[in-house]
């Protein structure tokens, strides 16, 4: 319980860019996550997550709580600046454009990942497309558990959709 409370309040941190949100979880709120997690209760989670207690505002770059692992590499994690739509500003930079696992992957881990596909090089000879087969990598990636997600795939659907309990979105690149 402990873990997963300091947990949830290292991704709100990331998530609001500074601490107020962790700071104002109130006690209660804990709890009723807790037991929702415990119970396996998702009605109660979703109850908690959406009075607004767990998200933040849409209408600017939004930090996603990420968590990336390499190999036995202790984890990576820092906010994915997310850029919405809506955001035109001075303060829209380079981070802010991150918005497909690829890009997320390239910035991260640009050994095996370029412009938001896996690089050439990876690819062994026998992987290499040919008419009668199709590509294979020797590096894997996981999302959540799930292998090879499309690298266009949208990071604000991936994190909203397979986000662990405590706010992060865990990806796993192996080699």
């Amino acid at each position: 319980r402990h873990y997963y409370k300091n947990s949830l309040k290292q991704a709100l941190c990331i998530q609001g860019g500074n601490p107020k949100a962790a700071l104002n979880l109130s006690k209660e709120h804990h709890g009723r996550l807790w037991d929702a997690i415990q119970t396996e209760n998702y009605g109660l989670y979703r109850q908690v997550q959406e009075s607004k207690v767990l998200t933040t505002s849409a209408n600017q770059s939004t930090r996603l709580p990420i968590r990336l692992l390499m190999n036995n590499q202790p984890p990576l994690q820092r906010p994915c600046l997310y850029a919405t739509e809506s955001r035109h500003d001075e303060d829209a930079n380079d981070d802010a454009t991150t918005t497909t696992l690829g890009a997320y992957l390239s910035k991260h881990v640009p050994d095996y990942f370029q412009n938001g596909l896996l690089k050439q090089e990876q690819l062994s000879d026998e992987s290499k497309p040919t008419s009668e087969s199709s590509t294979t990598s020797p590096v894997e990636w996981k999302v959540a558990g799930l292998s090879q997600l499309p690298l266009e795939a949208d990071l604000m659907e991936l994190w909203q959709d397979l986000r662990h309990p405590d706010q992060f979105l865990h990806i796993v690149v192996l080699s």
